[in-house]
């Protein structure tokens, strides 16, 4: 039998995911001041990371198997991101010119910008009944609550790295309630697209 995700269980996802992408983009961003003492870190960072996001939201392969696609993006998400912070913190280490070191934390934070757009794509296709603008207004929900969450809570009781490992448990709470509400059958782009 094949089941469908309901709508408000989406868009409750939604707001999670909104809270997870902007504690991803302030994380990086806080990252970036600290190793390098610059006030153009969180406009970097903020630039780069919407650039992944716009690039990844506008993604359209037409024939991939959505739900795993999802939960690889699910699972990408934490993973990527504390690979590429220790790849950050090596290349800040070594020898390397301060221009290399950003070039390659922007790269890290354009791929975390990227997941994270397409993360918003693949929810958008998980219910063909759904009101994406609905799904757009709950995840900015979501990212202002996360952007007080990071500065009030998190920042002040937890370390950076802890911070991380927090969201990206939140990553893969999300992907265990996909394959707890979708049945494990591919479906194809061409199957959802919506109307």
């Amino acid at each position: 039998m094949n089941y469908q995700i309901s709508k408000e269980l989406i868009y409750f996802i939604s707001k999670i995911t909104g809270i997870c992408s902007i504690i991803y983009m302030l994380f990086f961003s806080q990252i970036l001041y600290i190793l390098y003492d610059s006030s153009a870190a969180f406009s970097l960072t903020l630039a780069i990371f919407l650039l992944g996001g716009l690039i990844g939201n506008y993604k359209k392969d037409k024939f991939v198997k959505i739900k795993n696609i999802f939960l690889i993006t699910e699972f990408s998400l934490p993973i990527f991101s504390l690979v590429g912070t220790g790849l950050i913190f090596v290349t800040y280490l070594s020898n390397l010119p301060t221009f290399v070191n950003l070039i390659i934390a922007s790269a890290v934070i354009f791929k975390i910008g990227f997941l994270s757009g397409l993360e918003t794509h693949l929810i958008q296709k998980q219910n063909k009944s759904i009101d994406k603008s609905k799904i757009i207004s709950f995840q900015l929900i979501g990212i202002i609550f996360g952007a007080l969450l990071f500065s009030i809570v998190l920042i002040p009781l937890f370390g950076l790295l802890s911070i991380l490992v927090i969201v990206g448990f939140l990553n893969l709470c999300i992907a265990a309630t996909f394959v707890i509400y979708r049945d494990i059958t591919p479906v194809s782009y061409t199957h959802l697209r919506a109307h």
